[in-house]
């Protein structure tokens, strides 16, 4: 019947709780790290990015709690995780292994991209003109088509194709600002090209019957659109957007059951199950 005792009791408890759920978490972050440095081993990849990549988050613990990042809150950095990983990277004969030159490429250009649409404001800072790499001028042109300078734009993804003709993404990217730009029938042409050079790509394919549906109700296009849509669910089974897109295309040619059905389905995935009921 002591409360001191009790309280003691439940403190003790708490202790004890939290402690075996600490242990049990670095455990799990102990397993994930070393996991991580398998994989990039077995896969030839030199895992000294492993080490710099927990360096930056662990950085970030020195942010207040608000600005800090979701994963860090969720994921602490411990000196003790980077130095088993430095450990296992010291023993690696990948350790000095170069980056392929294609990767490095391929890395600058998804910054870029990043850059272009989601920061353009600051792609002339990061990619100044006196930067001809197609990194940057990606970056660039993405920025001039995201701040509506369409001449800009217009004139940076023609010289991009022009320098890599059999780039699927260039010539995507071209079709994407087109649309935007209210010329439907220019857009056309860049995305059937897109999707000729990647016939692989679902959502290149997506892109392409957007545009389709959206330069009117002419029949032989709709069913272009539709055959575009029908191969791209195979790969984005998934999609509440490719149904929506079906749905459209379907009403427009007077396959009303399609269109319902591809309406239902679109609900499912937005789990409105009322509406696909209906």
């Amino acid at each position: 019947g002591n409360g001191g005792a009790a309280s003691a009791l439940i403190t003790g408890s708490q202790s004890i709780a939290g402690r075996r759920f600490l242990a049990h978490s670095r455990v799990n972050e102990s397993s994930a790290d070393q996991a991580a440095f398998s994989y990039m081993t077995r896969a030839g990849i030199n895992p000294t990015g492993l080490s710099s990549f927990l360096k930056k988050l662990g950085e970030q613990e020195l942010l207040p709690a608000t600005q800090q990042s979701e994963y860090v809150r969720t994921h602490p950095i411990t000196r003790n995780r980077i130095e088993a990983i430095d450990a296992l990277i010291a023993q690696s004969p990948l350790k000095d292994k170069a980056t392929p030159a294609r990767w490095n490429e391929q890395h600058a250009r998804m910054k870029a991209k990043l850059t272009g649409f989601i920061n353009p404001e600051r792609a002339a800072w990061d990619y100044p003109k006196e930067d001809t790499s197609i990194a940057a001028r990606y970056a660039r042109t993405i920025a001039s088509y995201r701040l509506n300078d369409i001449p800009t734009a217009r004139r940076g993804i023609d010289a991009l194709i022009a320098q890599e003709p059999e780039n699927p993404y260039f010539h995507e990217l071209k079709g994407q600002m087109l649309v935007d730009f209210s010329r439907i029938e220019e857009a056309i042409p860049s995305y059937q090209k897109a999707v000729q050079l990647m016939p692989q790509g679902p959502l290149l394919r997506v892109a392409l019957a957007h545009a389709l549906i959206e330069s009117g109700n002419d029949k032989a296009r709709l069913q272009e659109a539709i055959t575009h849509l029908d191969r791209a669910l195979i790969d984005e089974r998934r999609s509440s957007r490719v149904h929506r897109l079906l749905a459209t295309a379907h009403g427009r040619l007077g396959h009303d059951n399609l269109a319902k059905l591809h309406l239902a389905e679109e609900a499912l995935l937005r789990r409105d199950l009322q509406v696909a009921k209906a």
